[in-house]
């Protein structure tokens, strides 16, 4: 059906360079540092929140 000369590039030249784009590189770390700050910020666990705290903040001196 197909005839080999119909293939004029090899398996090699058709593969690319085969490392990861810089630009790609470049999101994965910033989604990584981005869902690190933001399981600290927002876990109470790691970030030491706790609502007692809060519940005392909001409560007004009389």
């Amino acid at each position: 059906m197909y005839h080999k000369e119909n293939f004029t590039e090899s398996a090699e030249e058709m593969e690319g360079h085969g490392k990861t784009p810089k630009l790609y590189l470049l999101v994965y770390i910033a989604m990584g540092i981005f869902a690190l700050g933001y399981l600290f910020m927002y876990t109470p666990q790691l970030s030491g929140w706790q609502q007692d705290k809060s519940i005392v903040e909001l409560e007004v001196p009389k």
